[in-house]
């Protein structure tokens, strides 16, 4: 997932603070930028090489919180058929568009 910055320097890509149902974990590693991950009440930054793990029932959001874009490898386990989730989300975002954090 590659998380980019508008016009202006609003952050475009985040994911809002929720929790998952049916998944056991979610985990995050930062490739490239600057990433803030809300984990419960707690809010990380990680660089490259950051790792976050989402434990089952927690609620966790991120946002690009750098001036770059970023890119993060996400894994979830198993995989419970998330594809369904990244389609929806290359739809709401083709062409450059930024959706509104109610789509996302």
């Amino acid at each position: 997932m590659v998380g980019s910055r508008g016009e202006g320097g609003e952050q475009a890509a985040r994911e809002k603070a929720h929790v998952e149902t049916g998944l056991p974990a979610t985990a995050f590693c930062v490739v490239k930028g600057e990433i803030e991950f809300t984990i419960g009440d707690r809010k990380v930054v990680g660089e490259p090489g950051a790792f976050a793990h989402m434990p089952k029932g927690e609620p966790h959001g991120f946002t690009n919180r750098g001036n770059e874009d970023a890119t993060l490898l996400i894994m979830f386990y198993p995989i419970c058929n998330r594809e369904d989730y990244f389609r929806g989300l290359g739809r709401l975002t083709a062409n450059g568009r930024n959706p509104s954090l109610e789509e996302l």
